[in-house]
């Protein structure tokens, strides 16, 4: 299967602005308000599955050491129900 590319789209693009002499407006209240609230959400969505990572990173660390004491048992002799 081939990849098929557009020759008629260039690979680098220059950006103009459609009207460079009008003065950008600041933000109203509610816009950054909610701008922040956005923000915040993504921050949020970021933290908890970093901590997610980190927990189930921890439980495989828990169970491979876990086994490796079960084995050492095993091998010393020691006898587990």
């Amino acid at each position: 299967m081939s990849v098929q590319t557009r020759p008629d789209t260039p690979l680098t693009t220059t950006t103009t602005s459609t009207t460079p002499d009008v003065p950008r407006r600041s933000p109203t209240a509610a816009e950054v308000r909610s701008a922040d609230r956005r923000r915040r959400k993504e921050l949020r969505r970021e933290r908890d599955l970093e901590r997610a990572l980190r927990r189930q990173a921890a439980r495989r660390a828990l169970q491979e050491r876990d086994l490796a004491y079960q084995q050492a048992l095993v091998r010393s002799g020691v006898y587990i129900r």
